[in-house]
């Protein structure tokens, strides 16, 4: 299903399973792989992150209730009580709602036509006030029940992937004090946009993509829509991608102002994530 032994493996030699309650495990289930960090929340620091991969051939139809029963079973003290454990969905049947509109669930079902509410799948919301919206989207009960099975003392909360990032994004937009700013998370074979103008989150999209002259049309149609200035409004890139890529080469012909992100000042890494890309890893420390 997974790789035995995960591709990256980290951890503070410091980190005691002795102490588990004293930290948050937060664990992420994507198409071509599997992942979890752990955080010290006295120090508030990311002490432990391990990343596995999919076979390639085998492992593209796994449920993620597979993935998380086999890597407990890998890894016993996973099973400890945490002071948290969050799971970060990071499907793609998501959408941002203003909180202005005050929808009851039913106007909530009629909103989200492209969002299925299929049997066993259960409608959850992330409140991002300091954005002034929702992030409403689904998981599955087996989820669910599992993370309940699983971690019957510790404290377990499931929230979006896009939620995290966005939240991260905000902080990292107001910090660059620009009136605004075009955030890339690229990925395998599509990209999620954040766009933030006016001082303002303004969109979120996500786009499949086979070329770069796909993405390139995407990015270019988003700026023209929203009417901005490829000359004005930057673009800042995370998750994978490097100068070198045929994807930044492309995207330099059009917006000159090009960046990639860098780790917030609030979010501690221990000294074993040096070796890391941050703006490749960026996403994975958002829980």
């Amino acid at each position: 299903m997974i790789l035995t032994k995960p591709i990256i493996s980290l951890f503070d030699r410091n980190f005691d399973h002795n102490t588990i309650f004293n930290n948050r495990l937060s664990i992420r289930a994507f198409p071509d792989g599997f992942s979890f960090s752990v955080k010290n929340l006295e120090e508030s620091r990311y002490v432990g992150f391990e990343y596995y991969q999919f076979d390639k051939k085998n492992g593209q139809g796994s449920l993620a209730v597979d993935l998380l029963k086999e890597i407990t079973v890998q890894k016993q003290w996973l099973k400890e009580r945490f002071g948290e454990v969050v799971w970060v969905c990071t499907e793609a049947d998501n959408i941002f709602c203003p909180k202005a509109l005050n929808m009851s669930e039913n106007e909530l079902k009629h909103y989200m036509f492209n969002l299925e509410l299929a049997p066993f799948r259960h409608l959850e919301k992330d409140d991002l006030n300091n954005l002034g919206v929702y992030n409403f989207f689904t998981v599955a009960s087996q989820v669910k029940n599992t993370l309940k099975e699983i971690w019957t003392d510790s404290k377990i909360d499931i929230q979006h992937f896009n939620s995290l990032l966005l939240y991260h994004l905000h902080v990292d937009f107001i910090n660059r004090g620009s009136e605004s700013m075009v955030y890339l998370h690229i990925d395998e074979n599509h990209f999620d946009i954040f766009v933030f103008d006016q001082y303002r989150f303004k969109m979120y999209n996500q786009f499949q993509f086979k070329t770069a002259e796909d993405f390139i049309y995407f990015l270019m149609n988003v700026y023209h829509q929203l009417n901005l200035k490829p000359e004005h409004v930057g673009v800042t890139f995370l998750g994978k991608i490097e100068r070198q890529s045929d994807l930044y080469r492309k995207t330099y012909r059009y917006v000159r102002n090009l960046s990639f992100i860098r780790l917030a000042s609030n979010m501690k890494l221990s000294y074993i994530f040096d070796q890391l890309s941050e703006h490749r890893y960026y996403s994975f420390f958002c829980g």
